[in-house]
């Protein structure tokens, strides 16, 4: 799917010069296999996946306002603050429901976390990723 080739390739840069860190591998492994379960609410699964490894990188999402504090470009709408929370609190699979516009937004704010917080150049995936989800 567009989401494993997006998260593959998001991966592939974030750990190229990561050492041996078994948290973060079996976070990994466990998400891949609840996301191969998963039959519904997938469409979120890559900002959830996004926001709650970031923590095993050593950047961690663990309150949603230290996403905003981060880089003034973050700054979320107030009215759609809850929604972050909901996505980094939440399991996958919870069914989060967003439009195209706003889950465009927080995987623009999320590559821009992750652009300054881990040097992640911008995926080539994306644009499928957003064609797809779409």
């Amino acid at each position: 799917s567009s989401i494993t080739l997006f998260l593959t390739e998001v991966l592939s840069k974030l750990l190229q010069a990561e050492p041996a860190n078994p948290p973060l591998y079996q976070f990994i492994s466990e998400s891949v296999q609840v996301f191969n379960y998963l039959e519904q609410c997938i469409e979120n699964f890559h900002l959830q996946f996004l926001m709650k490894i970031a923590s095993f990188l050593g950047f961690g999402l663990d309150e949603f306002e230290i996403l905003f504090t981060s880089l003034d470009q973050l700054v979320p709408h107030h009215e759609g603050a809850h929604v972050w929370e909901l996505l980094i609190n939440e399991p996958y699979g919870v069914e989060i429901l967003l439009n195209r516009k706003i889950r465009n937004h927080i995987l623009d704010s999320l590559i821009g976390y992750y652009r300054h917080h881990a040097n992640l150049a911008i995926p080539k995936s994306l644009e499928v990723l957003r064609s797809v989800l779409s």
